[in-house]
């Protein structure tokens, strides 16, 4: 499932780096194009589901959650833009590399921070993926 969810990113990244290039697209224009189609879709959903008003209520009455939701955004958006970024930059191979290191790394880190038994087969799994991020950088130096 990992797999397939790492092809599809490259797939999706691919078609952003294409279109960045056919279009003459900044990261910042793709990622607003992109991101309204998605925020429309939820706006919608929550209006047709009559949630949007309780929503508001509630963000009404507690801000602090509203500044949370905000911040997060604010977060998650540089994240994006950064990530498109370096797609258009370096290409959506080495953004996939990049998010599968970043992945590996949030695993490493979760076994420091939060100790617990490394198995054979949480080390055999580890060795597996870092070995097929060897294989496609050796496979794309060889091009």
């Amino acid at each position: 499932s990992s797999n397939n969810a790492d092809t599809n990113n490259s797939h999706y990244e691919h078609s952003q780096s294409q279109t960045q290039k056919k279009e003459g697209l900044s990261s910042a224009s793709l990622m607003v194009n992109t991101n309204s189609i998605g925020f429309m879709l939820l706006f919608l959903s929550t209006v047709i589901s009559s949630t949007l008003v309780p929503i508001v209520t509630f963000m009404a009455m507690h801000p602090h959650f509203l500044m949370l939701h905000l911040v997060v955004g604010c977060g998650l958006g540089t994240a994006v833009l950064a990530y498109t970024e370096l797609i258009k930059r370096s290409g959506p191979a080495f953004a996939v590399a990049v998010a599968t290191l970043r992945k590996v790394a949030t695993v490493i880190l979760s076994y420091m921070i939060f100790p617990k038994a490394m198995t054979i087969t949480h080390f055999a799994s580890s060795c597996l993926v870092l070995a097929g991020i060897v294989v496609g950088f050796i496979g794309k130096r060889r091009r």
